[in-house]
C-alpha cells in the first residue's frame, strides 16, 4: 500500500509502483531520466515487459504533452522512441533539453514580436516574427532583444536583426 501524498525522494528505489507515482508527480524535468530508469529497471527486474511497454507509451505521451509536443502524439509516432528513451536515460535527457530549449526559444520569439509591435507598431511586430521564423539560438535572440532599445525605427530593427540572425556581430 502506498500513500501518493507522502512519497519522499527515497521512495521508489526498489518499488516500481512508487517510482511510477513519483514520475507522474514530478515537476523537475531534470529528475525524469532517473525516475524513468528506476521505474523501467524495476519492471524489467520483475519480468513485466508488457506493462513496461504500455507504461513507456503513457510516460512518453505525458512528456510530449507536458513539453508542448502534442503534434507528436499519435498512433505509432512515439512508441519506438518511448521505449528507447526509457531504456537509455541519456536519450531522455537530451530530448527533454531539446524540448525545453525549443519552448524557451518560442517564448522568446513571441516576446520579441510583441515588444516590437508595442514599440514600432503591429506591422513591425509581424515583420520581426516572420524574420525570426524558427530561430532558436538564445544568444542571437537576446541580441535582438537589445536592439529593441537601440534602434530608432522599425526599418533599423529589422535590418540589424537580420544581420544578427545571419551571424554578423554588432549588426
Amino acid at each position: 500500500m502506498l500513500d501518493a501524498g507522502t512519497l519522499t525522494a527515497d521512495d521508489g528505489r526498489n518499488n516500481w509502483l512508487a517510482a511510477l507515482l513519483r514520475l507522474l508527480r514530478c515537476r523537475d524535468a531534470g529528475k525524469l531520466p532517473e525516475l524513468s530508469r528506476t521505474l523501467f529497471d524495476g519492471l524489467r527486474r520483475d519480468g513485466v515487459e508488457d506493462l513496461a511497454q504500455r507504461l513507456a507509451e503513457l510516460v512518453m505521451r505525458m512528456l510530449l504533452v507536458r513539453f508542448g509536443r502534442e503534434q507528436e502524439v499519435g498512433p505509432g509516432s512515439y512508441l519506438d522512441q518511448a521505449l528507447r528513451y526509457m531504456e537509455e536515460p541519456t536519450m531522455l535527457e537530451r530530448a527533454i533539453t531539446e524540448w525545453r530549449n525549443a519552448a524557451l526559444a518560442e517564448g522568446e520569439r513571441t516576446m520579441l514580436r510583441q515588444l516590437a509591435a508595442q514599440r514600432f507598431g503591429v506591422a513591425a511586430g509581424d515583420a520581426l516574427g516572420t524574420l525570426l521564423g524558427e530561430a532558436a539560438d538564445m544568444r542571437r535572440l537576446a541580441a535582438i532583444g537589445s536592439l529593441l532599445f537601440d534602434c530608432a525605427s522599425a526599418d533599423e530593427l529589422l535590418s540589424r536583426s537580420g544581420g544578427v540572425l545571419n551571424g554578423q556581430p554588432g549588426a
